[in-house]
């Protein structure tokens, strides 16, 4: 139980500058007002409560390590693709987001829709969760990657790390590449142990002790 934490919470420290650069804008778009912390709390916990119970519900089918394996090998070289140098950068491409009114609505319903937002991250790490041995591991994994990838936005509508938020997110952002990058070869290490070892490997928890969850 202590490495499946462990390992999501360690999986949602890498994703930080995703999730920051990702869905920063929904965040801003859904609670423009930068004070509303409880709102954000409240919109957080029900995006780790629509995890979990993705992780549980999707646990209950035990696919192979065959099918593991190969997701994981795909999303360390999905992520390593989209790091690929680009040729032309269009920074001043997209256009201005609208205000869809979500601030209308209460913000655990928000929190669930951000929840099913389709995400390679977050569906990686539902993925992960339900290849763990047992349905409370899956569940401390998925809770730690959540609770983990929601700090940035719960310190961000801190009135005394406000006024920080900008130079964060700048060095988020100037760092997102290399940390993204240590995430996909992670992934990718996961997949070669996976299909290295198989089932042996799952059945005698030894991929808990490289803090890679199956």
């Amino acid at each position: 139980m202590i490495q499946a934490i462990i390992a999501g919470g360690l999986m949602g420290l890498l994703s930080i500058p995703h999730c920051m650069v990702m869905c920063g804008p929904f965040m801003t778009i859904s609670y423009p007002n930068q004070h509303r912390l409880i709102a954000v709390l409240s919109h957080q916990w029900a995006r780790i409560v629509t995890y979990a119970i993705l992780a549980i519900g999707f646990a209950s089918f035990g696919p192979s390590w065959v099918i593991r394996s190969i997701f994981s090998l795909v999303a360390g070289i999905g992520i390593l693709w989209t790091l690929r140098p680009k040729k032309k950068d269009c920074g001043s491409c997209h256009p201005q987001r609208p205000n869809l009114g979500l601030e209308n609505h209460h913000p655990f319903l928000i929190g669930i829709i951000h929840g099913l937002i389709p995400c390679a991250i977050s569906a990686t790490a539902v993925l992960t969760a339900i290849s763990m041995p047992s349905s409370l591991e899956a569940l401390g994994f998925v809770i730690a990657f959540g609770m983990m990838t929601s700090l940035p936005f719960i310190a961000a509508h801190l009135p005394l790390v406000n006024r920080l938020c900008k130079p964060i997110i700048h060095w988020l952002h100037k760092h997102r590449k290399p940390m993204m990058g240590l995430l996909a070869l992670w992934l990718i290490a996961r997949a070669w142990l996976g299909f290295h070892y198989g089932e042996s490997m799952m059945s005698h928890g030894l991929s808990q002790q490289f803090c890679l969850p199956w």
